[in-house]
């Protein structure tokens, strides 16, 4: 079975759920489990790649920079926000707290994943129509 063809348009932002959302701040992708959808996609593709071939190692490097951007559920609302995304990139959405440690915001997706995404079928709706 093969993991379903997400569109651009299927992503979900936090903006969607909040009528006062300021939208000169900030919008931020919260579409879950995007981060497994790509592992899946990769780990099909890379199964079929004969061993040490250009795609195989195009494979390899992509798996890395999924394995560089690991999410957590643990996260703070970022400062701007009430309320942030369920979830973060530990890379990307860090913040130093209070106490000289840092902190993971509820960013959602990262911008590295998305472009991944994008590179394993998420795409534009109109594209699709064209």
């Amino acid at each position: 079975m093969s993991p379903k063809k997400l569109r651009l348009a299927d992503l979900r932002r936090v903006s969607d759920d909040d009528p006062d959302f300021d939208y000169e701040k900030v919008t931020f992708d919260v579409t879950p489990g995007l981060h497994d959808w790509i592992g899946g996609l990769l780990d099909k593709a890379q199964a079929a790649a004969e061993i040490g071939s250009v795609e195989d190692r195009w494979y390899a490097a992509h798996r890395k920079i999924l394995d560089a951007h690991p999410y957590t559920d643990e996260v703070v609302s970022p400062i701007y926000r009430a309320k942030g995304a369920d979830f973060g990139c530990i890379t990307c959405h860090v913040t130093a707290d209070e106490y000289s440690g840092t902190d993971t915001e509820g960013r959602g997706n990262c911008p590295t994943i998305l472009a991944l995404a994008e590179g394993y079928g998420l795409d534009d709706e109109e594209a699709d129509n064209a």
